[in-house]
């Protein structure tokens, strides 16, 4: 490499040793968080990661890449960030009101532990989209006559009629013929078809278990309902309508479920290294 190249070299190490970073820049950094008490709470660092009994080998390690400014983390990392430079290391604290809230006890929230579902199903027999819908759905054209198998329903459609419009299409079902209908995990019977509709007897069997957002669940069935019993246990995380918590407590009925983000109303303290910056101007 001749002289010139070199200082061309070390003028461009240098101007971007000399960058920090600003509002809109992208950037990629390595990070350490923890608590107030030292306890490691999430970490990008597979060494870190190894040695602090959290790793997770279905992770990617691999250092965290956002726009500062367009709130793709927690405030107060992004105000932390600002003004670093390549290859710098920072430490931050970062207060709830800037990370993930103060801790709400209203967001302690109570969930019905059985839900009831009626045996019978209903589904309209026809289906109306636009073309563009339609090809979104069945991953092709609609042609008139042709009969489509869409990936997530256990039944195909035949094409009606087609206009500028709409798309016609008609479910292929015959009474007596079984689906698991979508979103359940046993047969469903069909029992009746009219111009508009097909009806449908979900035929689970007692005793099944089946996986919910609130974990493991128990069912029984009756003449006119299916009752799916979720089982879950304390400190366990489910899936709400709330959003995802943590299961505090739980009786027959009722379960209690602390939706609180896991760091909510913590202080919490970054160890950080940057090792990109991408100018966005």
């Amino acid at each position: 490499m001749n002289k010139l190249a070199i200082l061309l070299l070390c003028i461009v190490l240098l101007t971007a040793c000399s960058q920090s970073v600003k509002d809109g820049d992208s950037i990629k950094v390595w990070y350490s968080g923890r608590l107030e008490n030292g306890e490691i709470f999430d970490t990008n660092i597979v060494d870190v990661a190894k040695s602090e009994n959290i790793f997770n080998e279905n992770r990617k390690y691999e250092p965290l890449e956002f726009v500062v400014g367009k709130g793709q983390v927690i405030s107060g990392f992004e105000d932390g960030v600002i003004g670093m430079k390549i290859g710098e290391k920072n430490k931050i604290t970062i207060s709830p009101e800037k990370g993930y809230g103060e801790y709400d006890k209203k967001r302690i929230v109570e969930l019905d532990r059985n839900q009831y579902l009626n045996r019978t199903a209903k589904i309209s027999k026809k289906v109306t989209l636009s073309p563009a819908q339609f090809e979104s759905y069945f991953k092709e054209k609609p042609e008139l006559n042709k009969i489509y198998n869409p990936e997530k329903i256990p039944w195909k459609y035949k094409v009606l009629s087609i206009d500028e419009e709409m798309v016609i299409s008609e479910a292929q079902i015959k009474v007596g013929e079984k689906y698991n209908l979508p979103g359940t995990e046993w047969n469903s019977e069909v029992i009746s078809i009219s111009k508009e509709e097909v009806v449908f007897r979900q035929d689970p069997k007692s005793g099944q278990k089946i996986m919910t957002g609130a974990g493991e669940a128990v069912v029984s069935v009756d003449k006119e309902y299916i009752i799916v019993s979720a089982k879950p246990e304390i400190n366990q995380q489910i899936m709400s309508s709330y959003g995802e918590g943590i299961v505090k407590e739980l009786n027959e009925e009722k379960i209690i479920v602390d939706v609180n983000h896991r760091l909510a109303g913590k202080t919490l303290i970054f160890y950080l290294e940057l090792v990109e910056i991408e100018k966005n101007e």
